[in-house]
């Protein structure tokens, strides 16, 4: 497995082995990697953790019964974590006392990013276990509540639930999803993606899992996305004013204007958010740090009249953003249940990010069933595989549409036909337009339910 994956990092719960014997197995098994190992007690426990030391440099372990943590450093970059090498134990109270340990390690933790994973021993709910007594355990909540206080992410595997089996049949069969990888939230700001598959099982009754972080590669344009926040701009009405009713479309049916006139917004919208926004998050950054400067400066000289001015107008600059920035984030998390300026900044970028984790689309495999993973290999195979699935026969469909719809009853009447023929009401139109709710997901064209609430006055004539 070792020299199919060629893995940075491989980390190994339950050696049942001694430091001497699993060095001894890497050498043999993988030349030139590095580990650093914990000794079973008799015939159970052990841990391991092995590294190439061409990819990574660790150092700094602390070492326990039920985990290995190293800080690493990733070679030919700058980027610094910590990595934690989990076998949680079978006893509830041990494991709970697991769980504090590690929160009070990382509590202060010398980088932010941290990446754990292993055998965790705990399912966090039902969905994540198959037959066997239908009953989560006190250690669940636990292990809920150390994923949030946490703030870390739990990655899913791509192509199953269950990576621990009793490998019995029938009936007696349970599986359960005990092994499982945790990354800390701000692993998003490393760009690329991450994604978690199970491998095929060896002799054991875990199946292994891998961790796998697609670095960015080529830049893909990022699709146009009407945001909530743009609404918090005073002058943001104005823009969509004039775009629209300055804009002359070309000559055509009517919703083939009304598109041309979206199409025209969106790229007036693109560049205002260039110049007026720009990114959200590195603003609001700034802003802290002048923030900060400003502060030091008044402790160090006194507060002047000059000096809490500019403070005042950092203030009211920086809570802009913020709010702005929680606006962003709950818009992309679809996240309905929490209301907006309740500082759930940090909630809704976590759940966003799993979302998206979730509905990444890692690899597929092409028609002859090699796997693609590059961007622009899959975008390829999904384009040709479906321009060859819609496109037009060149023979007559009017034998195949006979063919089907004569088994179908016939259930409308004249009088329905009629109804259903009749032109639908702008009454009709803005009460369909009342029920969507703000911050669904954007139709092709980028424009959420949210612009068409706001700017209904301004457009309804041309729907």
């Amino acid at each position: 497995m070792i020299q199919s994956e060629k893995p940075a990092v491989v980390f190994l719960q339950e050696t049942k082995s001694t430091n001497t014997a699993i060095e001894r197995l890497f050498n043999k098994a993988w030349s030139g990697s590095q580990s650093v190992s914990t000794d079973a007690m008799g015939a159970s426990g052990g841990l391991s953790m092995a590294w190439n030391p061409q990819i990574l440099q660790l150092q700094d372990f602390h070492a326990t019964r039920h985990f290995i943590q190293a800080t690493f450093h990733l070679i030919g970059t700058d980027i610094h974590g910590h990595l934690t090498n989990t076998y949680f134990p079978q006893d509830q109270q041990l494991k709970l006392k697991a769980l504090e340990t590690l929160t009070s390690l990382n509590s202060s933790r010398r980088y932010p990013l941290w990446i754990s994973g292993g055998d965790f021993n705990i399912i966090t709910h039902l969905e994540e276990k198959k037959g066997g007594r239908r009953k989560l355990e006190e250690d669940s909540t636990s292990f809920k509540d150390f994923i949030r206080s946490n703030q870390l992410i739990d990655v899913q595997t791509s192509n199953g639930t269950y990576t621990w089996t009793n490998k019995r049949r029938g009936v007696h069969n349970i599986a359960s999803r005990l092994d499982r990888f945790l990354l800390s939230d701000n692993a998003i700001h490393l760009g690329g993606d991450f994604h978690a598959s199970i491998l095929p099982q060896g002799g054991s009754d875990h199946w292994p899992i891998m961790l796998q972080w697609t670095r960015p590669g080529k830049h893909c344009n990022r699709p146009f996305r009407y945001e909530a926040f743009w609404s918090s701009h005073p002058n943001f009405k104005e823009v969509v004013q004039t775009a629209w009713r300055t804009f002359t479309p070309p000559e055509g049916a009517k919703m083939y204007k009304f598109q041309q006139k979206l199409r025209h917004l969106k790229q007036v919208l693109k560049a205002w958010n260039k110049n007026h926004f720009g990114n959200i998050t590195e603003s609001r950054q700034k802003l802290e740090q002048e923030m900060s400067i400003l502060q030091q400066t008044i402790i160090t000289a006194g507060r002047t009249e000059e000096l809490a001015d500019k403070e005042q107008s950092l203030w009211t600059a920086l809570e802009a953003r913020r709010s702005q920035e929680e606006i962003l984030w709950r818009q992309k998390s679809r996240i309905k249940w929490l209301k907006e300026g309740e500082k759930n900044t940090k909630f809704f970028h976590r759940t966003t990010i799993q979302r998206r984790m979730h509905n990444n689309i890692a690899f597929i495999n092409n028609s002859r069933g090699e796997k693609l993973e590059r961007h622009e290999d899959m975008e390829k195979e999904l384009r040709d595989h479906f321009q060859d699935m819609l496109k037009e026969p060149t023979r007559s469909r009017t034998a195949a549409i006979q063919e089907v719809t004569r088994h179908i009853p016939k259930l409308i009447t004249a009088d329905h036909n009629r109804n259903l023929l009749q032109p639908v009401s702008m009454q009709e139109v803005e009460d369909a337009m009342a029920q969507l709710k703000d911050g669904k997901a954007p139709g092709p064209d980028g424009f959420t339910s949210n612009f068409f609430h706001e700017f209904w006055d301004l457009i309804r004539s041309e729907v």
